[in-house]
């Protein structure tokens, strides 16, 4: 991003409709947009053909300017969020929208979705899957939904939950993989699955 420009004043100058700054913008963050929509495919267990993703890209862009800019415009830096992770969620929202349109609700193998290397990742899950979802994490110790709620429902990246925990990465998938096999185990044995 161009270094005279704050995220504040590129989104205003998206918003305001200065092609100059809608450039910097698709330029900046295009990569990041990409990668979500490739992860999201990946990680649901769907093709990573290129010209879907490619196509996915496209509605990406074309949603932010929809409507003179509503997404864009939707954007509040006071809320403690970067830009960049709020552009994800967008897209990876977008992404599985996309799925749930085209494909029927999934299973609840759904439940331990692997996270992107940015952050956590949504998992495709209807009502009934989520609702079983949160009786087996009901089950869990304090410290295992601290992690579970860090890593899929904040999406934080592996790097910063591993801080908050004060644990090195390597030790946070460890933890994180047996938690999850601990959830598969919960949900065997009350018949959820």
């Amino acid at each position: 991003m161009d270094v005279a420009l704050t995220e504040s004043e590129l989104l205003e100058g998206c918003v305001s409709g200065d092609k100059e700054s809608w450039t910097l913008f698709v330029k900046h963050y295009n990569k990041l947009i990409y990668h979500s929509i490739y992860k999201t495919l990946r990680v649901n267990g769907q093709p990573t053909n290129p010209d879907d993703i490619n196509d996915l890209f496209q509605e990406v862009f074309t949603a932010f300017c929809e409507n003179n800019c509503k997404k864009l415009r939707a954007f509040d830096p006071n809320r403690g969020v970067k830009l960049s992770s709020w552009l994800r969620m967008i897209t990876v929202r977008m992404t599985i929208d996309h799925l749930r349109k085209s494909k029927p609700a999934a299973s609840l193998d759904a439940l331990p979705v692997e996270p992107s290397q940015a952050g956590g990742q949504e998992g495709l899950l209807d009502e009934e899957s989520m609702e079983l979802l949160r009786k087996v994490i009901e089950q869990l110790s304090t410290k295992d939904k601290l992690l579970i709620e860090l890593f899929y429902m904040k999406e934080l990246p592996p790097e910063e939950i591993a801080q908050i925990l004060k644990i090195s990465t390597g030790a946070l998938y460890t933890r994180k993989n047996r938690i999850l096999e601990k959830m598969r185990k919960i949900a065997e044995e009350r018949k959820l699955l």
